[in-house]
């Protein structure tokens, strides 16, 4: 269970991440021991604590919302099986989440409980201009790894598992091949390495235009979503992983 969990869940009123005053043992905090030097700029501390409250409309929906049907396979396809011209129509469809009910894996109808899973779905946008198309995120939730393409281009690498739908930015070659008043394809490979497994994607619109206030976005806000947050640390992880700088 992380902090951002208990921030999108009601029921919580408070909480402490870490000491907010230096102690004899730690210098983490925004304010000597002495309490007679603030070290960090009240005013940008203020500026982000005003972030929270992102919006997102949903494009593509996940399965959250509702169950979307999807071409999948469990035996190894061929290789260009994540390009649009690919033949998947010998593979059936499920409607999402896959994989095994319990715990954090709410919204399974369709069960995965081999390790390997490949799944296909096309989808149009609407006509959305090319400020709104800046603004599209993967919306995904993957237990454990996966592999995300966008019109055969990798749009993301993901690592480990997650315990709810991360909002994450896609690779800019992938979000550019996206067209509106087409058809597009999300193609998804995920691995269960062991314990739980599952996945789901969609794709949401940031309601939010790219400005962020006065200040525009920090340097560690990796997801553009107006926040430093457990979402930026994953994309940092991922874009490691991936040997992406």
């Amino acid at each position: 269970c992380s902090l951002m969990d208990f921030k999108e869940n009601p029921g919580l009123s408070a909480a402490i991440y870490t000491e907010i005053i230096d102690t004899e043992l730690e210098l983490v905090g925004f304010a000597t021991y002495d309490r007679k030097v603030i070290k960090v700029n009240a005013e940008r501390l203020a500026e982000a604590n005003t972030q929270f409250n992102n919006s997102y409309t949903s494009l593509i929906p996940a399965s959250d919302i509702s169950g979307q049907v999807w071409t999948y396979t469990t035996i190894q396809p061929a290789g260009d099986w994540y390009k649009k011209g690919f033949n998947d129509s010998s593979w059936p469809q499920g409607q999402g989440g896959f994989g095994v009910a319990g715990g954090a894996h709410k919204f399974v109808r369709t069960a995965w409980n081999s390790s390997d899973i490949w799944l296909r779905r096309e989808f149009t946008l609407g006509d959305l201009s090319a400020e709104q198309l800046e603004r599209l995120v993967l919306k995904i939730h993957h237990d454990d790894d996966a592999e995300v393409y966008i019109n055969g281009i990798p749009a993301l690498t993901l690592h480990s598992y997650t315990t709810r739908y991360l909002r994450l930015p896609m690779l800019e070659l992938a979000k550019a091949s996206l067209k509106t008043s087409q058809t597009n394809l999300i193609a998804i490979h995920c691995h269960r390495s062991g314990g739980g497994q599952y996945i789901d994607a969609g794709i949401d619109l940031r309601d939010k235009p790219d400005s962020c206030g006065q200040w525009g976005y920090y340097q560690q806000d990796l997801n553009r979503d107006c926040k430093v947050d457990i979402d930026d640390l994953v994309a940092l992880m991922s874009n490691w992983m991936s040997g992406i700088e």
